[in-house]
This record gives C-alpha cells, sequence and structure tokens, in this order.
C-alpha cells in the first residue's frame, strides 16, 4: 500500500489541529522521505518527556506514514507485518495473557509492560498474541485510529 493509499492520516484528529513545532523538529531530521519508524517515534517522546500518542498526532498531521512496528504489526516491505503466531507458549506467558484472551485485544502499552516485566522481547509478545488471536490495540503513536467524522 501506497503512503497515497492510506493517507490523510491528519483527519483523524479534530479541525484546526495543529503539529507541536518541538516535535516537528525532532521529527524532520529522522524521517526518511514521509516515514518514520515506531522506534524513532518512541525515542523522541522519550527525549521530550512526552506521551507517544502527542508524537503520533504529530506524525498524522505532517501525513508521515509509520513504518516497522516493533512489535512487528505493520510497516515492513514487502510485506505488512514480520510477526508470525508462536508455536510455543510458555505456561508463564499464557498466565498473563489470560484476561487479554477473554478480552480478545491487549492494548500496545500494556503488550511492552509485560515484556519488560517477563524479561523477554516485544517480539515475542505479539507472536504469542498472534497464536491466541488476541489483538493489540490500541497502538501508543495512534495508528489505525479511527478517523474523525
Amino acid at each position: 500500500m501506497s503512503h497515497q493509499d492510506a493517507g490523510h492520516y491528519a483527519t483523524k484528529h479534530p479541525v484546526g489541529s495543529v503539529p507541536d513545532p518541538k516535535i516537528v523538529a525532532a521529527l524532520q531530521p529522522k524521517a526518511s522521505g514521509s516515514s518514520i519508524t515506531c522506534a524513532v517515534a518512541h525515542e523522541i517522546a522519550r527525549k521530550l518527556n512526552i506521551a507517544p500518542a502527542q508524537v503520533g498526532m504529530t506524525i498524522d498531521l505532517l501525513e508521515y506514514r509509520i513504518e516497522k512496528c516493533q512489535l512487528g504489526l505493520f510497516g515492513y516491505h514487502p510485506h505488512k507485518k514480520i510477526v508470525a503466531p508462536a508455536e510455543t507458549v510458555s505456561q508463564a506467558l499464557t498466565d498473563a495473557l489470560a484476561p487479554a484472551r477473554k478480552l480478545g485485544r491487549l492494548p500496545c502499552a500494556e503488550t511492552w509492560a509485560l515484556a519488560d516485566t517477563m524479561g523477554i522481547t516485544k517480539l515475542a509478545i505479539a507472536a504469542a498474541c498472534e497464536a491466541f488471536q488476541i489483538k493489540i490495540t490500541p497502538c501508543q503513536l495512534g495508528a489505525f485510529s479511527p478517523k474523525k467524522a
């Protein structure tokens, strides 16, 4: 899917929303064309001591595309995602994901926290979620948020 096919990311935000100049200044030198990686977006959020969602909103307002989700869920070429369902999942991780299995979803931020707590990679958590058909949403950067009416 090309940037034009996905496009109009700014429409997800209220009319009149403007990019934060500090975030723009941090994003522009790190962008590759009209794309920015998930890791870079989170790095900028940490450096500016702001929520990833604020960086995500500025990314949208600049009509940049987020690439290389750190959970492997989107933004990879030529395939959209690189994560595959885990062949096996430890009992500890299965137990930790029990509430998410009931809901069928797990927020991205909780996925990251679980990876830190368990001392495993974010990709391993995402692979377990794929195996259990747990949707990881919402994204901390706001990717795939619905457009405003």
